[in-house]
């Protein structure tokens, strides 16, 4: 894995992750604190997905996708939220100084949002 980009922009401190994937094209992904998280109504489920092969019959139905675009290159997130302007909110405050968001899609997964991650219990 390669070394963290860190730029300062203002008093926001945003650090982008290089990750290998396929081929070895390098893609990047925003990374997002714990802080950032705890502070915002989404789950990121899943980063730098590829949609063609996305399968989503393991997700909640409260599912979104994310598209935005940094440097010339897209990149699509997979995140949990009950409203896309939730969504909105955390993905442009990091990326609206580096980049833009392209689309945020709905209607995604196929479980029932109270039954993902459930496991059943098996009395003995």
């Amino acid at each position: 894995m390669s070394q963290p980009l860190v730029h300062v922009f203002s008093s926001w401190i945003l650090t982008i992750i290089l990750n290998k994937t396929f081929d070895g094209i390098i893609l990047m992904t925003v990374n997002f604190t714990i802080e950032d998280l705890k502070t915002s109504e989404c789950t990121i489920l899943e980063q730098g997905i590829n949609p063609t092969e996305f399968k989503d019959n393991q997700l909640p139905t409260d599912s979104h996708l994310i598209e935005y675009m940094i440097g010339g290159d897209s990149f699509v997130d997979v995140v949990r939220a009950h409203k896309k302007a939730d969504i909105f909110d955390i993905y442009y405050d990091k990326i609206s100084a580096i980049g833009k968001i392209i689309s945020i899609k709905a209607g995604f997964g196929r479980v029932k949002p109270s039954l993902y991650g459930y496991t059943a219990r098996l009395d003995s």
